[in-house]
Formats: structure tokens, C-alpha cells, sequence
């Protein structure tokens, strides 16, 4: 089964490119289900049962016996990243496995980034694509939707934590580029030529595409700032001039953006 998780820093086109890439290869595009964070926290037990087991109609009893035992307060009892990752994908064998026409799956929840090393490393098989935007558009479109949306996205986030955040997940995406089944995309090259960066997506893995086109782009009720998704496609202005300070812009600029030249082009 073809195994597909989309990574990268939040507001960089991650959920676009996923719907383009799940849908030309036919596969299933699942809803964010931010099962490794929601490990970690101890959350896990609700996130995944209100995600993935009630919006694709799972028996709870079928997640029960993948998971295994649970704490009173919801909290998995061990963890191990190597059987958690095995354990999840095969989870999602099992609802794929429940689909008509379907061969494999495509899971997109950009925090995932966090571990994946530790994924590849443990799961051979799982193909890793990981999205890069230029700096000052993806941190000024984190600032802008943690600002419009607060209480959906933990609260509104500095100039610092975002510059921070995206550093980091820049430079795990740089360590992970030699891994073979790990492809970095830049998000501004995909816009231009949607096809042209999937066709080389498909090429370097040896996959076939089953389709061309433009995908659908569901949104989910919860997911309000994504209602212009759809609509990317079409450059249209950043709000980097409209977030970010003079100082902001030119810290991006002059720092953030070698930091970005360091990521392989499929171009």
C-alpha cells in the first residue's frame, strides 16, 4: 500500500499540494489528525477518535486493537516513535483497506515535521514530502492566521516564535533531503507549475499518476481559514508588507532567505 505523510511549517501550502499530489496519484487524502503531537500530550485518544475513526466511519474497536491499552486519562502507556509510526500507518491501512478503489493514502499534518526523521528512519516504506515557503510569506501568514483565528491555533504567535519555528523546520527538511524516500517541494515552484513539480514528485519515487487536473479542495467546518485554498494557484500578493515591520522584512531577507537557499529545487 502507498504510503504518503506531508510535512512542513504551517501556512506554506502543505494542504494544497497534498490535494494535488493524493489526487493524481488516487489515493485518500485524510484530514489533519496531528497524531504524534497529540501522542506526546496525551490527547491522543480524542484527537484520533474525533479526526480520523468518525469521519471515515471506524469501528473503535478495530483502533482499540491496533493502540493497544490506555490510561484513565487517555494517555498511551508506552511510547515508542518506531511502533507508534508502525502502529498509525497501519491504522490507516486498515481504513483505506474499508474504501472502495483505492490503493493507498496520503496524511498531511505539518507539525508532523517535528519527527520525522525518527519515521523514515523507522518505517522504510513511508514516502515523506516535506513543503518549504520563502520566509517572510509563510511567517507573515502564520502571524496573520494566528491573529484572525487565536483560539484555533493556541493563541496569537510573535514574530519571534514564527522566525524561530520556521528556522527549525527549514533545517529539518535540509538534514532529511538525503534520505531517499524524503522529498523537499518549494511551495513557490509548485504554484507556478503544479504539474510539472508532481510529474518530478511521481519521477523521483517511481510512481505512476493516475490523474491531471485540478482536485476539489474540501474544507472542513473547523478549518475556516482555508476557504481560498482553492485559490492559490493564482499568485496573488503576500501579506508579508502588511505583517511584518521594516526590520521584520529585512531580518527575513538578509538572514532567513540563505537559510531557504539551502533547499533542493526539483526545478
Amino acid at each position: 500500500m502507498l504510503r504518503i505523510m506531508v510535512v512542513g511549517y504551517p501556512r506554506s501550502g502543505t494542504t494544497l499540494i497534498a490535494q494535488h499530489i493524493a489526487a493524481s496519484l488516487g489515493i485518500v487524502c485524510f484530514p489533519e489528525t496531528h497524531f504524534f503531537s497529540s501522542y506526546f500530550s496525551g490527547s491522543l485518544l480524542h484527537d484520533v477518535k474525533t479526526r480520523v475513526v468518525r469521519n471515515n466511519n471506524i469501528s473503535w474497536t478495530n483502533f482499540q486493537k491496533i493502540f493497544g491499552s490506555y490510561s484513565r486519562k487517555g494517555r498511551m502507556i508506552s511510547f515508542d516513535v518506531a511502533k507508534a509510526s508502525r502502529n498509525f500507518f497501519e491504522f490507516l491501512d486498515l481504513v483505506v483497506d474499508g474504501l472502495d478503489g483505492y490503493s493507498g493514502w496520503l496524511e498531511k499534518t505539518p507539525a508532523h515535521i517535528e519527527y520525522c526523521e525518527e519515521i523514515i528512519e523507522s518505517c522504510k516504506d513511508i514516502i515523506v514530502i516535506g513543503v518549504i515557503r520563502k520566509p517572510s510569506d509563510a511567517i507573515s501568514s502564520y502571524l496573520h492566521v494566528t491573529s484572525e483565528f487565536p483560539a484555533e491555533w493556541g493563541g496569537k504567535k510573535s514574530f519571534k516564535y514564527a522566525s524561530e519555528r520556521w528556522v527549525r523546520y527549514c533545517e529539518i527538511i535540509i538534514r532529511c533531503q538525503n534520505y531517499p524516500t524524503f522529498v523537499p517541494v518549494r511551495y513557490e515552484e509548485f504554484v507556478r507549475n503544479p504539474a510539472q513539480i508532481i510529474s518530478r514528485v511521481a519521477d523521483k519515487l517511481s510512481l505512476s499518476l493516475e490523474n491531471s487536473g485540478y482536485p476539489d479542495f474540501p474544507v472542513y467546518g473547523f478549518e475556516k481559514w482555508k476557504n481560498n485554498n482553492g485559490n492559490v494557484v493564482s499568485n496573488r500578493a503576500s501579506k508579508a508588507d502588511l505583517m511584518l515591520s521594516e526590520s521584520e522584512l529585512i531580518f527575513c531577507h538578509e538572514r532567513l532567505d540563505k537559510v531557504y537557499g539551502l533547499t533542493q529545487s526539483l526545478l
